[in-house]
């Protein structure tokens, strides 16, 4: 399974300045880009390792004064999108096969991976 960052309540998504200065320290130490200190929110990349450990590590001190972060589990090979009703978040999770997958058949794994998200797309190509 993999992590994402949300907001779960209504307001936005964001994170507190305390997360943001803890954010570029780590990012600045691996030479990763970094956090924007003149925005006037400051959101944390939603899957990064580095954006989780610290919501994970400080909890609610993440959150800025309209945000609750929260991490949700997603399958490993899933993709994903988020969607927002006045700042609160859910995420949707699918996978996208080709018809090639589909012609040769599912192997028992992909089957139990597909299962566990919400939808499946078709690719184009």
């Amino acid at each position: 399974m993999k992590k994402i960052i949300i907001n779960a309540c209504y307001g936005g998504y964001g994170c507190s300045k305390k997360a943001a200065e803890m954010y570029n320290a780590l990012c600045y130490e691996k030479g990763l880009e970094l956090l924007d200190y003149d925005a006037k929110v400051w959101g944390l990349p939603r899957d990064c390792p580095i954006a989780i450990s610290i919501v994970e590590t400080l909890g609610k001190e993440s959150w800025d004064r309209c945000s609750k972060l929260e991490i949700v589990e997603i399958p490993t090979n899933a993709d994903w999108d988020i969607h927002e009703y006045d700042g609160l978040e859910s995420v949707e999770t699918f996978m996208v096969l080709t018809k090639e997958q589909l012609a040769k058949g599912l192997t028992p794994e992909e089957i139990e991976e597909i299962s566990l998200v919400g939808r499946i797309r078709l690719s184009r190509e």
